[in-house]
């Protein structure tokens, strides 16, 4: 499927792994993501000039993540963005980033209060009032506020998730019971917790892996496409679960 890994492999082993890794981020991963959409990897800025331009995607993301109200306690300069892929999928766009977020409590004593994948995405469907799903059993550390609990129907979900909204029934509206299947599958997938932020007309996939989302072990063989299952699996699931929100459609109440 990659024509000319199998001699580049050969040459990435000897040059090292961050060569090995923008390799596989722009010349691997992004062509089979463009499958699914228009998505392109996007690196964190090198330059004085690209640090400083406000319309960088990566100022732009760091931005959107410092008004997220779950992370209210943590300062713009206590977020770091790493690997990003951004693209259209169902007429929407989205942008999957790797992200560290931390709470400096003194001097040489940060508090990492998020670290994982972080999906950003619109949504046509309209909502005023702000919506948190924070699982039991890691997502302490995200700011609900004075939001009030949503008891929802499904026992399975109501098990790992608590979700709090300023609006009843307009968090019923936007948790349907397919997505939270989706939402308990995509948990399962991933091996990890999954929290979601609707707010300010955006929803927000908050992915506790504390792992790289698209790199390979560095000992992986990089001719062979079994070993790019793990990032493009992750990738799929996600995608799927957005398509369970149904965000591309503006479905009434």
């Amino acid at each position: 499927m990659f024509p000319a890994v199998s001699v580049i492999s050969f040459w990435l082993a000897a040059v090292g792994g961050f060569a090995r890794n923008m390799y596989i981020k722009t010349s691997i991963l992004e062509k089979v993501f463009s499958y699914w959409g228009d998505f392109k990897y996007i690196a964190r800025p090198t330059t004085k000039e690209d640090m400083n331009n406000p319309a960088h995607a990566f100022k732009v993301l760091t931005s959107a993540l410092h008004s997220m109200s779950v992370f209210a306690n943590v300062a713009e300069s206590g977020f770091w963005v790493d690997d990003c892929f951004a693209g259209k999928y169902n007429n929407m766009d989205i942008s999957i980033a790797e992200v560290s977020a931390s709470i400096t409590k003194s001097k040489n004593n940060d508090i990492t209060v998020f670290k994982g994948g972080i999906v950003r995405m619109p949504s046509f469907k309209s909502f005023k009032a702000k919506t948190v799903i924070k699982s039991r059993l890691n997502g302490k550390d995200l700011f609900s506020g004075d939001l009030k609990e949503v008891k929802l129907e499904d026992p399975n979900f109501s098990k790992i998730y608590r979700v709090f909204s300023g609006d009843q029934i307009e968090a019923r509206y936007l948790i349907t019971t397919s997505f939270m299947k989706r939402l308990l599958e995509l948990r399962q997938s991933m091996k990890c917790e999954v929290s979601v932020l609707f707010e300010n007309g955006e929803v927000f996939l908050l992915i506790h892996n504390n792992k790289n989302l698209f790199e390979l072990p560095d000992k992986k063989n990089l001719a062979s496409f079994k070993n790019y299952q793990g990032p493009v699996v992750d990738f799929l699931n996600i995608l799927y679960t957005i398509e369970a929100m149904k965000l591309d459609k503006n479905i009434g109440m």
